[in-house]
C-alpha cells in the first residue's frame, strides 16, 4: 500500500517537472518508465547514504552520507547545483502526509492494587497479593504426648522396618541374598578389648 502512495507521488513530481518544462502533456508509458528510473534513482541514493552512516557508526544519514552516495553513484555536485539554480522553486502540488503509517499503539491497562503502591514500585508491575498470605501467623505443632500411644506408634515403625528388612534379604533376585547364600551366615565377633590382648601378651 505505502509502495503505491509512493509511487503516485513520482507521478506528481514527474508531472510537475515536465510543466515546469513547458511541456503540454506527456504518454503514460513515458510516465511510468520516468517514475521508475527516478524511484531507481532515489532507492539507490537512499540505500548508499544509509550504508555510508552505519559504517560511520550512526543510524541516520546526514549531508555528507548523501554527498558520499551521490559521489559513489558518479554524480557532480557542481553540475546538480548549477542545474538547481536554473529552475524556480515549485511547491509541490498537495500537503504529503508522513508515511508509512505506524501502528496505533494500544493502551496498555495497569494493574492497580486495592492498597496504595510504594512510591518506589513501577506502576506496571502486579498488584501485591492478599496479605493473609504472606503475613507473618502463628504456628503450632502438634505433638503426640500420650506415652500409650507413642509406644504403639514405634512398635508398628518397628514392625514395618522389620517386615521390609525380611522381604530384602528373602528376595531371590537381590544381590545381597545371594552373596549371603554363598558366602554362609554371617558372624559378627565382637570387639576384641585392649586390656585382654594385654594379658595375653604378657602371659606369652
Amino acid at each position: 500500500m505505502s509502495n503505491g502512495y509512493a509511487r503516485d507521488l513520482l507521478r506528481i513530481v514527474i508531472a510537475q517537472i515536465c510543466q515546469n518544462m513547458d511541456c503540454e502533456g506527456i504518454e503514460q508509458s513515458a510516465c511510468e518508465t520516468m517514475v521508475d528510473i527516478l524511484q531507481h534513482y532515489m532507492e539507490e541514493l537512499g540505500y548508499l547514504s544509509h550504508s555510508f552512516a552505519e559504517h560511520a557508526g550512526r543510524i541516520e544519514a546526514n549531508y555528507n552520507d548523501v554527498q558520499l552516495g551521490l559521489k559513489e553513484m558518479k554524480v557532480s555536485m557542481k553540475e546538480m547545483m548549477l542545474f538547481h539554480s536554473q529552475l524556480e522553486d515549485m511547491p509541490f502540488a498537495r500537503a504529503i502526509p508522513r508515511f508509512p503509517l505506524g501502528q496505533a499503539q494500544k493502551k496498555r491497562r495497569v494493574l492497580t492494587s486495592p492498597d496504595a503502591l510504594p512510591p518506589h514500585i513501577p506502576l506496571h508491575f502486579p498488584p501485591f497479593p492478599d496479605k493473609s498470605t504472606w503475613m507473618n501467623s502463628s504456628l503450632y505443632i502438634e505433638r503426640e504426648r500420650d506415652r500409650k500411644k507413642l509406644r504403639i506408634r514405634k512398635n508398628k515403625e518397628r514392625e514395618h522396618l522389620e517386615y521390609n528388612l525380611k522381604n530384602l534379604l528373602t528376595d531371590p533376585g537381590n544381590s545381597i541374598h545371594s552373596d549371603i547364600q554363598t558366602t554362609g551366615p554371617l558372624v559378627l565377633e565382637p570387639p576384641k578389648n585392649k586390656e585382654s590382648s594385654k594379658k595375653s601378651s604378657t602371659s606369652l
